[in-house]
């Protein structure tokens, strides 16, 4: 124990959040501190704290706290020392990475993939005015610590930060500070790119409404070094703030995985994204799966002279509006759009911003419970999560008094890219 003073304030700090007490002092040598439903913990005063027999106090106080929680003495001196901070581990292992060593090119390439990963996940889970200095701010509190034995283990130390008093947002969450929501957002990220890598086939769409687009895949191949078979990514969660039981804890990636990553970043550098385009279509069909929480409409769209049918899954109150509509029936559509070459072009509709039937009835998706930033700030969420949108694209739930076809809304849209159709 090099610091003694500040160790005692951290075991003090643990038994506070953890539902203890301070139960009774003895003037300058020690406190008896309640903890759980029989345990008391001794503890040295600051008059004596650097004396020999405090170091031996503050041991057995983290002794008898390892064993009320049924955890090794390290794993609990880890904790208390970590109390103020969640703390990302990733452990890096194969056979060419001895013991606690690895190459100083592979370990400088690695820390610059993996604070990639982490500044692209903040900038994706805000977007919102001030994203800027919210990210920043955020950023100022991940520090990186002294490697751990083990393969080659990287620490990144993260802090609760808060929202700085002179900011004027009140767009994010209340219930946590920025430091742990953009912390959650990061692991959720992870865990969801390790689910969509043990899928057999992943469309591009499906890829970037999770987060994974080619700087992503850049750094996690960074991070991923030539020596490395294995990454372990651990997030140590501070219980200073409640813990939600959905954040990961431990995410595994193997070498199978970095190769499927190889592979998204090839098939991401053969898509193109068209954003905020008007692009003709024809809606030909819908499906509602059985137990299924989104309906599914499929399009026939004109992009660039040649059609593609897109599938787009919209919650219950937009299906039935679609659905309601005759046949083949021709609608312009303004929103996001990707096209991947290869052997054979494909079309995925990313985000749908308007739906216009003919020249008069409009859809006006904008026009939701939601405001415009909002709403941009809920697809950013949904590329990385999907967890707070009720559709896969940019649709959230959808209102019958925010869907009208009255007079008021009634205008062709906003020529940006016209597409015509084929003839």
């Amino acid at each position: 124990m090099n610091d003694n003073k500040a160790t005692t304030k951290s075991i003090k700090d643990y038994i506070l959040v953890s539902g203890g007490h301070l139960k009774t002092t003895f003037e300058n040598r020690m406190s008896v501190w309640s903890y759980g439903e029989d345990v008391e913990i001794l503890l040295p005063e600051d008059k004596v704290i650097e004396h020999r027999q405090s170091a031996e106090l503050i041991i057995d106080a983290i002794d008898e706290l390892a064993i009320e929680n049924g955890i090794s003495f390290n794993d609990m001196e880890k904790q208390i020392a970590e109390l103020e901070f969640d703390t990302l581990y990733v452990r890096a292992s194969g056979k060419d990475i001895p013991h606690g060593k690895i190459k100083f090119q592979e370990g400088l390439k690695s820390l610059e993939g993996l604070y990639g990963i982490i500044k692209n996940s903040a900038n994706k889970s805000i977007n919102i005015s001030g994203k800027t200095k919210l990210v920043e701010q955020y950023l100022d509190g991940v520090n990186l610590l002294a490697p751990e034995k083990g393969s080659f283990i990287y620490r990144a130390e993260m802090e609760l930060t808060e929202v700085a008093d002179d900011s004027s947002n009140n767009s994010l969450p209340d219930t946590e500070s920025l430091g742990r929501y953009l912390n959650g957002k990061l692991a959720k990220q992870m865990w969801k790119t390790q689910l969509l890598l043990s899928q057999e086939t992943t469309s591009p769409a499906a890829l970037i409404r999770e987060g994974i687009d080619l700087p992503f895949c850049d750094n996690f191949l960074k991070l991923f070094s030539n020596s490395s078979e294995q990454l372990d990514f651990r997030f140590n969660w501070s219980i200073m703030e409640n813990i939600d039981e959905s954040l990961p804890i431990e995410i595994v990636f193997k070498l199978e995985d970095k190769t499927k990553v190889k592979g998204f970043k090839k098939i991401l550098k053969e898509t193109r994204t068209m954003s905020n385009v008007d692009f003709p279509a024809v809606i030909e069909g819908n499906n509602w799966a059985e137990d299924a929480d989104e309906g599914t409409v499929n399009f026939r769209v004109n992009i660039e002279g040649g059609d593609y049918t897109c599938s787009y899954n919209v919650d219950n109150t937009l299906y039935a509006k679609l659905k309601s509509q005759p046949p083949k029936t021709k609608v312009t559509i303004s929103g996001d759009l990707l096209v991947t070459r290869g052997k054979q072009t494909k079309a995925e509709i990313l985000k749908i911003n308007e739906i216009v039937f003919g020249q008069e009835q409009k859809l006006p998706i904008e026009q939701l419970s939601l405001k415009r930033a909002e709403l941009d700030s809920l697809l950013s969420d949904s590329l990385m999560t999907l967890e707070n949108s009720s559709l896969s694209g940019n649709l959230m739930t959808l209102d019958d008094s925010f869907i009208t076809l009255d007079d008021s809304l009634r205008s062709t849209p906003k020529k940006n890219k016209q597409l015509p159709f084929k003839k």
